[in-house]
């Protein structure tokens, strides 16, 4: 399958809602606690990275959300991964591989040196 990704931008937002709530409720069985307004806010102002993977009918059907962090033991830049979703139907058809490469590459794009 041919798949996109790239940084998430406000326009996403309502449809990383829904994404946020399918993963929240897949994985802890709850519901998302967070707000329209604030998740555009968060990706606005770049206080979290978000990639999303895009079918080629431009759907969004995966995202990966981290965190730059800084390891003070190597003293070193890196990323830290705190949410991943696929949708199921698209699950072992390469979206999450993609994802991963393109993190890993923004964050030594940043001067990161782990993910």
């Amino acid at each position: 399958m041919a798949y996109s990704t790239r940084k998430a931008v406000q326009s996403d937002v309502p449809r990383l809602a829904r994404l946020l709530e399918d993963y929240i409720r897949e994985t802890y069985q709850g519901a998302w606690g967070g707000t329209l307004e604030l998740l555009e806010r968060h990706i606005s102002n770049n206080e979290v990275e978000i990639l999303v993977a895009e079918s080629s009918e431009k759907e969004i059907i995966a995202f990966v959300a981290a965190t730059i962090t800084y390891d003070l033991h190597w003293c070193m830049k890196g990323g830290e991964i705190i949410d991943f979703y696929v949708v199921p139907l698209y699950r072992g058809r390469g979206a999450a591989m993609f994802l991963i490469i393109d993190l890993a590459a923004e964050i030594e794009r940043r001067g990161g040196k782990f993910l």
